[in-house]
């Protein structure tokens, strides 16, 4: 009779056994596959698959709840090669690294990886490499990433690293104005589908929340820039995406406006610096070369060769062609939960890193160093601070100076919390604990009490 047809198209059945199901089973798994109706009849079913380890997986199919028997599946040799699927790692694409990794919506963002393909669309017959592959769509954070240019047929940039090559580069824009966590993939057609990431490329947030990418709503302007120290003055924020967020803003007009009351103002005069925005501010001065880190302290806007940016992530990379430079970059940790943290430093070239128990500068003391270059976080104890009991939300300021004397430069910070709800299975970020667990036990000889018996004769009888 075929593959169900009419009742595949039925809206809001009252059951989901209707129309057609496919499932793929290995030997220790079983793993839907979803009907693609528009492509499905009497003779034909088409399926996505969904992300499952590598092996072999027999088809079942049941049509309007009653399972096609194994008799059926290949005529009786269902575990053969014509109705088997088999994920495996060499037809995976892959991302590799993403940059930037965070952004207000719309940002351009390019991923190197196993790409395989420079087509997108089907107006070219294969790939420069050979392969007849295309890339079909990109998706960040469940909406669009659009290849193209707007109203043209222009790419971003699609590109493979050579013509024998399946490694290179595919840039896409974001759409969509949600602000939060997004995670980045692509679809390629025929026998691949869509793309695996790097384990490292997740991220833990603040929200605890795994991901690639952040987006973030801009500050453009506010209105009044004066008021009452006493507050009462009535404030409007100019920006955008202040509508898309999980936490809305407590008053909101439109998407592009926030109004608000000021609340009193307590004068502290013990208070110097406030925190603002995201990120750090990172001060650089060009062909310096103190001899102690802290002499960076003295150096200021009119220091020769000094430039200012804002960074909000980290490894922070510079530029090759930067050679002898000094950094300081400041800002306020503020902890996303109560709890014993430590912090780690890594820099290339030399570096030091200063903490405040309080938003104040002037409460800072060096907590890790690094003197000379190494490879990682975890080569020097000065690395590391102590574990530092911090409290949620508060804001402490935190300080890093930094020198680079020639070749690639480099700065990066690392926090570990104690507590984590992911795995290192999920990302690079998480520990999974080890427990010693010690058993013992005390060994005693067995003693065993001897009766003899009685003779039966001797039983006391009831009459």
């Amino acid at each position: 009779p075929g593959f169900a047809q009419e009742k595949q198209f039925q809206l809001n059945p009252k059951d989901d056994t209707f129309g057609n199901r496919v499932t793929l089973v290995s030997d220790t798994l079983s793993v839907p596959c979803d009907v693609e109706r528009d492509s499905t009849h009497g003779n034909q079913i088409m399926c996505y698959t969904r992300a499952m380890p590598a092996g072999q997986y027999m088809v079942r199919v049941s049509v309007n709840g009653v399972s096609i028997p194994d008799s059926n599946l290949c005529r009786g040799d269902y575990k053969s090669y014509q109705c088997s699927f088999y994920p495996v790692w060499y037809r995976t694409p892959t991302i590799y690294s993403l940059s930037p990794v965070s952004g207000p919506p719309g940002t351009l963002v390019t991923l190197r990886g196993r790409i395989f393909s420079d087509v997108y669309g089907s107006n070219t017959a294969t790939s420069s490499n050979g392969l007849n592959i295309r890339f079909l769509r990109a998706y960040m954070g469940g909406m669009p990433c659009e290849l193209l240019k707007p109203e043209s047929d222009e790419l971003y940039d699609l590109r493979l690293d050579s013509e024998t090559s399946q490694w290179g580069y595919m840039s896409c824009k974001m759409t969509g104005t949600y602000v939060g966590h997004h995670n980045l993939s692509y679809i390629l057609d025929s026998d691949y589908g869509r793309s695996l990431s790097e384990i490292n490329l997740y991220k833990v947030s603040a929200l605890d929340k795994l991901s690639m990418f952040q987006t973030f709503a801009e500050v453009t302007g506010v209105s009044p820039s004066m008021g009452s120290v006493l507050g009462g003055t009535l404030l409007t924020i100019y920006g955008r995406f202040f509508d898309q967020t999980d936490r809305p803003a407590r008053v909101l007009v439109g998407d592009d406006r926030i109004t608000c009351s000021t609340a009193k103002h307590e004068m502290n005069n013990k208070v110097t610096v406030y925190p603002g925005g995201r990120g750090l501010k990172m001060e650089v001065w060009n062909q310096t070369r103190p001899r102690y880190l802290t002499d960076i302290w003295s150096y200021n806007v009119n220091t020769t060769g000094y430039w200012t940016q804002w960074i909000d992530s980290m490894p922070h990379v510079f530029a090759l062609e930067i050679d002898y430079f000094s950094s300081r970059s400041s800002g306020f940790l503020v902890p996303p939960a109560s709890a014993n943290y430590t912090i780690y430093l890594h820099c290339d070239d030399r570096c030091e890193l200063y903490l405040s128990n309080s938003s104040r500068p002037e409460d800072k003391v060096k907590v890790a160093f690094q003197t000379s270059f190494v490879a990682d976080f975890l080569q020097r104890e000065s690395q590391k601070s102590k574990v530092l009991a911090l409290e949620e939300g508060k804001p402490y300021y935190i300080e890093i100076l930094h020198q680079e004397y020639s070749g690639a430069a480099s700065v990066n910070l690392a926090i570990f919390q104690e507590d984590s709800s992911f795995t290192e299975d999920q990302t690079d970020n998480a520990v999974n604990e080890v427990q010693d667990i010690e058993v013992k036990y005390d060994v005693f000889d067995e003693e065993q009490d001897q009766f003899q018996s009685v003779p039966q004769q001797l039983w006391w009888k009831h009459p």
